[in-house]
């Protein structure tokens, strides 16, 4: 009984070390704002590299994986070779440990297909992030250039401050190609593309249409204040929402936390009152 006892404090004990020190990664998925800060840590992607699939894959699966890791917001060839080390090196290097350490069973395979897996999750979170980084940001584009039209700015010279309107460590950096590429060549299109290569959907592509809109005709019109209305309403939705799961979160977490000092504190009085019932009807 006193062996159990021990076991069961020596489980709960790692259980609340556990949980105290995920707190802090914990704390950073729940505050969009301590995660968005960790990205200003990390050094400069390098933007000028491209992705070079190995040419021996269909060129079909090729593109898009390209496509689906541009979209994490990988373009650096690190990240690449990264990608396809991760995804091939796992399932051979634990089956050659196993078979350096004469351990039999299938274990070597299915860890490196959870590797895989969690990886995998990893860029589909990655991509669902940053796409919701650049929902929230369009309304801010959009009341940045109908306020800089309606001055009398020149649309050239609102595309180019573009950057100055977000602060999201996600979206300013890829208006800032976007700017700096549009500075160069005063070519829409072109510099189009970068947005289009890190944020690709229907929200980017109605984004080019506006712009290219107020560059053919000069003036802001009542559309952009129109698009800021309802892109602003999209983003107050999607505050709540956040604002809901969060609650849920940190009601999870508070619950997990004190889960293991209840225990130890509920368990020796359970385990003295069982003995107690015993030694009375025993």
């Amino acid at each position: 009984m006193m062996a159990m006892q021990l076991w069961f404090c020596g489980l709960s004990l790692l259980l609340g070390l556990a949980v105290y020190h995920g707190l802090p990664s914990l704390v950073r998925l729940l505050d969009r704002r301590l995660a968005m800060a960790r990205l200003q840590e990390l050094p400069p992607v390098e933007t000028g590299k491209r992705w070079s699939c190995p040419s021996i894959l269909p060129a079909q699966w090729r593109q898009s994986v390209a496509v689906r890791m541009q979209k994490a917001g990988y373009f650096a060839a690190q990240a690449h070779a990264g990608y396809w080390i991760w995804h091939i090196a796992p399932v051979p290097g634990f089956l050659l440990l196993a078979r350096l350490l004469h351990i039999d069973g299938a274990w070597p395979v299915w860890v490196g297909v959870l590797l895989i897996t969690l990886a995998d999750n990893q860029i589909s979170r990655k991509i669902k992030c940053r796409k919701k980084s650049f929902s929230k940001s369009l309304f801010k584009i959009y009341r940045f250039l109908d306020l800089q039209l309606t001055s009398g700015i020149k649309v050239t010279d609102a595309l180019r401050g573009l950057p100055e309107a977000i602060r999201d460590p996600v979206v300013r950096p890829v208006l800032i190609r976007f700017a700096a590429l549009y500075e160069l060549t005063l070519d829409l299109d072109q510099s189009l593309a970068e947005i289009r290569l890190a944020f690709p959907g229907p929200d980017c592509e109605l984004l080019a249409t506006h712009l290219r809109q107020c560059l053919q005709t000069g003036q802001a019109g009542h559309t952009l204040a129109r698009m800021e209305e309802l892109l602003f309403a999209r983003y107050f939705n999607m505050m709540q929402a956040d604002t809901a799961q969060i609650r849920t979160q940190l009601l999870l977490t508070a619950i997990l936390g004190v889960t293991p000092g209840v225990v130890l504190f509920l368990y020796p009085l359970l385990s003295q009152a069982i003995q107690a019932v015993e030694s009375v009807f025993g």
